[in-house]
């Protein structure tokens, strides 16, 4: 009787002792959904299908412009999220050509906002935090 209490003892602090470590693994060590390992191109293309407005963002990291619009989209896009879906495009990345190639893309920054519809705007260079508000808003509320 005695070694059965021990043994319980010991299986439900082992047990204790593993879920506690598994709630207390940083989230990122768990595994990334399919969505954020899909390819910006993909991942338009799945927005487009649903019916959900997009953001496609296309920058590079080392230009200073697109830094300061990085800020811009930091700052806003939070309000937005689950609403209009952010494709953020790194041009610098070879993995992106095609789509930069069917965006016609030819200066950085450049937003494209695409509606419900799939009807697109497109917007070259910096925007202050009011207009890329605005355009959002406008897309989520139609």
């Amino acid at each position: 009787m005695k070694k059965i209490f021990v043994g319980a003892v010991v299986g439900g602090v082992a047990l204790f002792l593993i879920v506690l470590i598994l709630l207390l693994l940083p989230s990122h060590q768990q595994a990334p959904s399919s969505a954020s390992q899909a390819s910006p191109q993909a991942r338009l293309e799945a927005a487009l299908q649903s019916g959900k407005p997009a953001f496609v963002f296309m920058h590079s990291l080392t230009c200073a412009s697109c830094q300061e619009m990085m800020g811009v989209v930091a700052q806003v896009m939070p309000d937005f999220e689950g609403d209009v879906i952010l494709i953020d495009v790194n041009v610098d990345e070879p993995a992106n050509q095609a789509l930069l190639r069917s965006e016609r893309l030819q200066l950085i920054p450049t937003e494209v906002f695409y509606d419900r519809q799939g009807k697109r705007q497109e917007f070259v260079g910096v925007m202050t935090a009011a207009q890329l508000r605005t355009i959002l808003n406008a897309l989520h509320s139609q």
